[in-house]
């Protein structure tokens, strides 16, 4: 199901670099919001690995052919990322992420035997 937003990010991370306008913004950080509510943290991190490899190709292209200002582009996808990952949305879905996030003492992630 997460992985379903990466068109929707990609798409909205190009419309941002291609238009830097409020709404492109918003809906980035829309996306971005709704692919941390989907609650699967490694598919999170990998459509934002893929993002980062666009970004960094696009970044070298402008700064190659100097066509538009990167630092304004740039600021607002950072923007985008903060807004659409500290939405109120967001962090109603903090309880559930915490387990993979953050494994306790009791827990088999840690390498111990949980204690009964």
């Amino acid at each position: 199901m997460a992985l379903t937003y990466l068109p929707l990010v990609f798409l909205f991370t190009h419309r941002l670099f291609e238009r830097r306008d409020l709404l492109s913004l918003g809906l980035l950080a829309a996306s971005v919001g709704t692919l941390m509510l989907a609650n699967h943290v490694q598919i999170a991190y990998y459509v934002f690995m893929v993002i980062g490899l666009y970004i960094a190709y696009s970044l070298i292209v402008d700064i190659r052919t100097h066509t538009r200002d990167v630092l304004s582009a740039t600021g607002m996808f950072v923007a985008a990322l903060a807004i659409g990952s500290r939405s109120p949305l967001t962090t109603t879905s903090r309880p559930m992420n915490m387990p993979v996030l953050h494994p306790g003492r009791r827990h088999g992630r840690c390498g111990r035997r949980p204690r009964v």
